[in-house]
């Protein structure tokens, strides 16, 4: 029989087992459960062996095992000493059989915390796992996205690798966020640690859950998938000492985005980098474009339109004597009493009357012009400023030979909109397939399979469904048998 004092974050509590062997790290299996960043899913293993004598071994764990101060790989252990796991510190308290205990003095303890004698659960009411209900019943549940390293796994993109923490204290439950990118919102409200009762509700990324008590007789609709063997393989193969850094396919070290993103390489990076400078330089041609063109139509003035004549048909002038044409009157411009002032006000009447159509033809062409400036950028904002355009040139154009443009403009303006959102939709369905393949060429099925469902999720109509279920498919189906020679 073993008893150990875990000291960690100024806490402290005491462990006792009476098994041959204790398993000592951040997994779940671990019959002594540490929570510390620098431990790894196994770390140490305390034995004890034929002779009655007890062993403390390191499982090539990525920090290394200290034992009262030096690093160890497998090392004899008697009562008294103290191993060391990043800043959590396991001091020996008792060893021996279960029918003759050590008498070796002990430290006073600090009281246990309350066992759980009222659990909750947590009902899914919207995102991935609508529908499901999740129990609490432990003292410390962790929720994220990484099956591995957490006991309530999400597949949600907008949940942090490591979001969020459910403890049970004296005064109840309470959840803490523990350094997520989204956040963790209790009854709308962003919080950093707060008490949670029957009745609230927990937004995590696209994630609704309500807190719900939970009596004996109460079992949850549907129970989270804990990490399977496969997916705790890697952790096993590292090798002692190593950094907790991923690497890509030709070994440079990829960078992980703070609250628990995905890793991104320095390929990854170029691309965006080369994307964004092709988005700017293609703003800043069309801007110009834009530019050049309403100074050139400043300085010819407006185009006439195809079904106004310009200028109007001089007719014959009268026969005069001797059948030779009339010669018409000059205007009188020096008297303004006479003919010529006559002819003058009639031009400036003429002028009047035509500039209502100019300006009605010059606001049709800036109408026009907000449409085709929106069917390029397929923007929502782009299209509702050439909506207020058109429906601003109806009552100048109503009764004019335009007002059949401006409602073949209007009829248009939705067709368009609906195109320019079919084109996000597959834009964004299409990189989401594109991660997924990505990571399965990567042998990364897990990731793959998260960027799969979200595709399926949100993009069900898209063209990259049928690739995207039939990729799940092949992710989810059994490695084929090999044939015996």
């Amino acid at each position: 029989m073993m008893r150990l004092l875990v000291t960690a974050k100024g806490e402290g509590r005491t462990v006792e087992s009476a098994d041959a062997v204790a398993l000592i790290g951040r997994g779940a299996e671990c019959s002594v459960h540490i929570d510390d960043e620098a431990a790894s899913h196994k770390h140490c293993r305390i034995e004890q062996g034929a002779d009655g004598s007890f062993t403390v071994s390191d499982l090539g764990s990525r920090n290394g095992t200290r034992l009262n101060g030096d690093a160890i790989k497998t090392q004899a252990l008697k009562v008294g000493d103290v191993i060391l796991i990043g800043t959590t510190t396991i001091a020996v308290q008792a060893l021996g059989s279960a029918e003759h205990p050590s008498t070796a003095p002990t430290e006073p303890l600090k009281p246990p915390p309350p066992e759980v004698l009222h659990p909750i659960r947590l009902d899914f009411l919207a995102g991935p796992n609508k529908g499901q209900s999740f129990a609490v019943t432990r003292k410390l549940t962790r929720i994220g996205r990484r099956r591995r390293d957490n006991d309530l796994a999400l597949v949600e993109t907008g949940i942090s690798n490591r979001h969020a923490e459910i403890r049970c204290g004296a005064d109840g439950f309470e959840i803490a966020d523990v350094g997520s990118r989204n956040g963790t919102f209790v009854n709308n409200q962003r919080v950093t640690r707060s008490p949670i009762k029957p009745g609230d509700r927990i937004q995590l990324g696209r994630c609704l859950l309500e807190v719900r008590a939970m009596d004996a007789t109460t079992e949850p609709t549907a129970q989270i998938p804990k990490p399977s063997p496969l997916e705790l393989a890697p952790i096993e193969a590292e090798e002692p000492g190593t950094a907790d850094v991923a690497l890509d396919e030709s070994g440079a070290a990829l960078d992980e985005a703070e609250g628990g993103g995905e890793p991104v390489s320095p390929a990854s990076r170029r691309r965006v980098v080369l994307l964004s400078t092709a988005i700017i330089l293609a703003a800043v041609f069309f801007t110009g474009a834009y530019v050049v063109r309403a100074i050139l139509k400043r300085s010819t003035g407006p185009t006439p339109s195809p079904t106004e004549p310009t200028e109007k048909p001089k007719e014959p002038a009268a026969p005069g004597k001797g059948g030779q044409p009339a010669e018409t009157p000059k205007a009188d411009t020096a008297s303004p009493t006479g003919k010529g002032a006559d002819a003058g006000g009639h031009e400036k009447a003429i002028a009047k009357a035509a500039d209502p159509a100019a300006a009605a033809r010059e606001q049709l062409q800036t109408a026009l012009d907000a449409l085709r400036r929106a069917e390029i950028a397929g923007e929502p904002e782009a299209f509702d400023a050439a909506e207020r355009a058109l429906t601003a040139a109806k009552a100048p154009l109503k009764g004019t030979a335009h007002e059949g443009d401006l409602s073949q403009a209007l009829a248009r303006l939705p067709v368009a909109r609906q195109a320019a959102a079919d084109r996000r939709l597959n834009a964004e369905a299409a990189a989401l397939l594109a991660a997924a393949k990505q990571h399965s060429d990567r042998k990364e099925p897990h990731i793959a399979r998260l960027h799969c469902r979200e595709l399926l999720a949100r993009f069900p109509a898209s063209a990259a469904a049928a690739e995207a279920k039939a990729m799940l498919q092949a992710l989810d189906a059994p490695p084929p048998i090999p044939k015996e020679k």
